[in-house]
């Protein structure tokens, strides 16, 4: 039993730093949104991504080694969480380093979630900005809606950004 409790909280200790590393990212992700900075952003989304793909393995391992710690100590595998395994664990050897990767976890996945909104809003704020500059030029080019001049006879003029003279 106490090594499956050990496995489980490697595995978790090991989600723990995926979830700091997510949060530095993000966070850097956020300056590079900020800075316009294209290429930063992409590798920022390339490490991400890399990180994310790994805690989904963990996340695999951790829920098997859950499972079977819930047969050994007889509780159900679909609802034991690390609140019901730390009030079991109470006392043990296991409980201070397990309650201990409980609250790192506690701690930074809200982080990561206000963090994520964050750049949520900035993307979404730099594609609107965006969208109207390309709107803006697509205009000055002549590309944007026709605009009258006068009446029926009268030719279609188009606003230039360009000035024709030179």
């Amino acid at each position: 039993m106490a090594s499956l409790i050990d496995q489980l909280i490697d595995i978790l200790e090991e989600q723990a730093a995926h979830y700091d590393n997510l949060l530095g990212l993000s966070q850097e992700k956020r300056d590079a949104i900020i800075a316009n900075d294209v290429e930063l952003l992409n590798k920022i989304t390339g490490l991400e991504n890399i990180l994310v793909g790994q805690n989904q393995k963990l996340e695999k391992q951790r829920l098997s080694v859950t499972a079977d710690i819930a047969t050994v100590m007889n509780m159900d595998p679909e609802t034991i969480n690390l609140s019901s395994l730390l009030a079991k664990l109470r006392g043990q050897a296991s409980y201070p380093r397990l309650a201990a990767v409980a609250e790192r976890i506690r701690a930074v996945i809200p982080a990561l979630k206000e963090a994520n909104s964050q750049n949520r809003i900035l993307i979404g704020n730099s594609m609107e900005f965006i969208d109207y500059s390309m709107n803006v030029i697509q205009a000055a080019l002549g590309q944007g809606p026709d605009v009258f001049a006068g009446g029926r006879d009268t030719e279609i003029t188009r606003p230039s950004m360009f000035d024709r003279k030179q």
